[in-house]
């Protein structure tokens, strides 16, 4: 499963935003077409799977698939991977937003789930800390 720290590694808080600008048709495709051979990458090699936080494992639909394979990994137009696929290039198109879409929210439940649980292990560092405190200001006062 990819980590916060892996995800940070391969794409930047900035990589993330524009994503997210694409997948709500903020930003055009070209802005965010160097990311796709990473995006892919991350994709067929499983690293979006076994999510602990998550019951099911993360897949996209077949069409969505094969668009992020044509364009991402094999580097190819979406106007040709459309054609290849015998689809109206406007639904090519829709089809990769799609697919970023939900690879977009996908990363960034692994970013929010990554900051609550580093809040959650704040917390329990703090109530520790406080209660060792306590106990030391209870052992002086004995004294």
């Amino acid at each position: 499963p990819l980590s916060r720290q892996e995800l940070n590694f391969l794409l930047s808080d900035i990589d993330l935003l524009r994503l997210s600008h694409y997948s709500r048709n903020m930003t055009d495709f070209n802005l965010i077409s160097d990311l796709l051979p990473i995006i892919a990458n991350i994709y067929f090699n499983g690293r979006l799977n076994g999510q602990q936080q998550q019951t099911t494992s993360f897949s996209l639909d077949l069409g969505q698939a094969a668009i992020l394979l044509g364009v991402g990994l094999q580097r190819k137009s979406v106007d040709f991977v459309a054609k290849e696929l015998e689809l109206p290039i406007e639904q090519g198109y829709a089809l990769l937003n799609k697919s970023i879409r939900r690879l977009s929210n996908h990363f960034d439940t692994i970013c929010r789930d990554s900051i609550e649980l580093d809040s959650i292990m704040e917390e329990k560092s703090e109530t520790k800390n406080n209660s060792k405190r306590i106990k030391v200001s209870h052992f002086d006062v004995e004294e």
